[in-house]
């Protein structure tokens, strides 16, 4: 059984994108290190980008960044300790949902569930934007 799950593993496609926590910036596949966080890309819809940061300690997701692309606009939200259930419920309702919420509606609302939040632009690289950039060609 654990051959077959290793082959398994070696099956699944790696992630596009890696957290370099110590830059506070994301770094493409293939310039990543062993201390760095993988990220799995969504789009989000009109040119928005999510990264899932996934801490590799625990296997557990740790942070989404979410980033429109032709603005620079970014909006960091670092889930709550504990029971991160339901700001991330809420998060993926608001951003993958049928409503329609501003970056600013959306880390507001993030806040009163326990996450940290931060808005900037241009500060967490464009690894998510290039490759979405990719796939419209």
């Amino acid at each position: 059984m654990a051959l077959a799950a290793t082959a398994a593993d070696a099956l699944a496609p790696p992630p596009p994108c890696y957290w370099d926590g110590a830059a506070g910036r994301f770094v493409p596949l293939g310039q990543e290190t062993a201390t760095m966080d993988p990220a799995f890309l969504s789009e989000a819809g009109d040119g928005f980008a999510v990264l899932e940061v996934f801490h590799s300690d625990t296997g557990k997701p740790d942070r989404y960044v979410l980033q429109h692309c032709r603005s620079g606009s970014e909006l960091l939200v670092v889930l709550p300790r504990g029971d991160q259930q339901p700001a991330r419920s809420r998060f993926e309702d608001m951003v993958f949902g049928a409503g329609r919420y501003t970056m600013r509606q959306i880390g507001d609302e993030m806040a009163l569930q326990g996450a940290g939040v931060r808005m900037s632009r241009n500060e967490f690289g464009d690894c998510a934007c290039d490759l979405m950039a990719g796939w419209a060609e």
